[in-house]
């Protein structure tokens, strides 16, 4: 499960001229809003997200998400097209840049401009305890004494046994405002069951865009496996073998 807490604002746009600089992991890039000829410096770009914002004071950290359509392979399989979607922090704008940690933004990648927000990751968090709580009640129905004649077990009662939590150093009480905000899903529902964690610097997960709520048919097409600002989780459960008769 995958709590988010970033979202999009602002508008699309595409980037135009990009450089890369690998001596410290960066990318420089001006950019047009989609439909709009003009090419935008960085101070211009950021002026208008500001704006969507209500001001610069106290801005959350800024992501820009962007869309590459790129031709990988895995493994020894034949390349092939993947739309990926791809997170980098906004760094800085300037009068003639936009510049943003990380490379592999090329020209004509579209991007959307993403905030940090405490109230959507904790609505998040509430989801994925949600689903461990019908995952919960899924387990106890399995374990139900369920025989046949015999009075024998004919079900496989799956146990959890454990989880691991990987939540973005970015999280946390200073984000929350309270501690144990992304540990809650776990200590909701499966008190006493032993969980482990970490926090780091980008979470990966299966994922798609649905999870940032963007929900057309095209967007759930692109994959998207690194996160920021978000916490993952993994419950491990067991089904033990029918005994032998």
């Amino acid at each position: 499960m995958l709590s988010t807490g970033i979202s999009p604002i602002g508008p699309a746009y595409k980037a135009v001229s990009v450089r890369e600089r690998p001596k410290d992991y960066s990318t420089w890039l001006t950019a047009k809003r989609e439909a709009v000829r003009e090419s935008l410096d960085g101070q211009t770009i950021l002026d208008q997200i500001y704006d969507e914002l209500g001001g610069h004071i106290n801005c959350p950290a800024l992501y820009v998400g962007v869309t590459k359509r790129r031709k990988c392979s895995i493994g020894k399989e034949k390349p092939s097209w993947i739309n990926m979607h791809e997170f980098h922090e906004v760094l800085r704008g300037d009068e003639e840049y936009l510049y943003v940690h990380g490379v592999g933004i090329r020209s004509g990648d579209s991007f959307q401009f993403y905030q940090a927000k405490s109230d959507l990751a904790r609505v998040s968090c509430n989801h994925v305890s949600n689903s461990f709580r019908h995952l919960k009640q899924d387990l106890n129905y399995q374990s139900d004494d369920h025989t046949n004649g015999n009075g024998l077990d004919m079900h496989n009662k799956k146990s959890v046994f454990g989880g691991i939590m990987f939540a973005c150093c970015g999280r946390g009480k200073l984000f929350f405002g309270e501690p144990n905000v992304d540990g809650s899903p776990f200590l909701e529902n499966f008190p006493g069951v032993t969980f482990s964690g970490t926090y780091c610097a980008g979470e990966i997960a299966r994922g798609d865009l649905s999870s940032y709520g963007q929900g057309s048919q095209e967007q759930n097409s692109v994959r998207c496996c690194l996160h920021v600002f978000s916490t993952v989780y993994l419950v491990m459960s067991y089904t033990p073998a029918l005994p032998q008769h």
